[in-house]
């Protein structure tokens, strides 16, 4: 199934990803309201609404300083990423100890988010960045570090697998930040201490986690508690930089590790919504399988 890019472009101006997946949709027996109302995850929905983008636009490269500069440059990037490291191992001994966290190798969340319906979204983790996501009956999003891919269930043939649509390849890479809210990948990747900022009064220490194909995660730390408070993601696409943000509530802790069971998120209308974590599994068994891309999609 082919995107329709009319009105693809139309649906920008509406719920971000939602209207993604009602473009990628276009020509089911459904309207595109509502296949939007019965989208599932924020990070789906946000996509196509205005609060986030379905595309991660690679940063251009500064040109690369020299002499001086260039050492100045090096002390100061050792700097940052030591007092990161530090920051790093006390957010680690507060959510439960970093032999814990280190032992974490794949995830399983079960997610409502209310201003959709009740239904959950399954969200699968394979670190340090595979990931899945599945409203089941509805459709089902993988993407496997590098490439993402959409799929769709047609609801006139129950019981038959979903079908592979073709998405934009900026729109595949922008699933690498879907990553960013549900595990700190600053245990995973590179990252740089950025100072104390405040956070609705909370002073917190700012984190700069780059992922592999660009993304860059803000992570808020409580500069009391060390306990992960708010992430943060800036996304360009079409030229227009979107916020997202999510804020961790109601730390509990699961096989020994500090876990949100729930999470802020901008819902429909641009409003603040609250999802609920209905189920948390560390080290789940998941296959390869779970998080290959159809060679159609590719």
């Amino acid at each position: 199934m082919r995107v329709n890019k009319k009105f693809l472009v139309s649906a920008l101006s509406m719920n971000l990803a939602a209207g993604l997946f009602a473009a990628l949709c276009a020509g089911a027996s459904r309207s595109p309201d509502d296949l939007m109302v019965n989208i599932g995850s924020h990070r789906l929905q946000v996509r196509i609404e205005g609060t986030g983008a379905p595309a991660v636009v690679l940063e251009a490269r500064a040109k690369r300083p020299s002499g001086a500069a260039a050492a100045g440059a090096t002390a100061e990037g050792a700097i940052t990423r030591t007092e990161a490291a530090s920051i790093i191992a006390k957010c680690a001994e507060a959510m439960g100890g970093m032999a814990g966290i280190k032992a974490v190798q794949t995830l399983r969340l079960e997610v409502v988010y209310p201003d959709h319906d009740a239904s959950v979204v399954i969200h699968e983790i394979s670190l340090p960045n595979r990931y899945r996501t599945e409203r089941p009956g509805e459709y089902v999003a993988i993407f496997d570090g590098r490439l993402g891919a959409m799929q769709r269930y047609d609801p006139a043939k129950p019981g038959q697998p979903p079908v592979s649509m073709n998405i934009p390849a900026e729109a595949a890479r922008g699933f690498e930040t879907d990553l960013v809210w549900l595990f700190p990948l600053f245990f995973e990747f590179p990252t740089e201490y950025a100072g104390v900022v405040a956070s609705n009064g909370t002073e917190c220490h700012k984190l700069v986690t780059t992922l592999p194909l660009g993304t860059r995660a803000e992570y808020l730390v409580d500069a009391r508690t060390y306990l992960i408070k708010l992430i943060a993601v800036d996304e360009t696409y079409q030229g227009k930089t979107f916020h997202m943000e999510r804020e961790w509530l109601g730390l509990k802790a699961v096989q020994g590790i500090l876990y949100p069971s729930r999470m802020t998120y901008s819902g429909r209308g641009g409003k603040t919504a609250t999802a609920e974590i209905k189920k948390i599994e560390f080290n789940p068994v998941l296959s390869e399988e779970r998080f290959r891309v159809p060679a159609k999609a590719k």
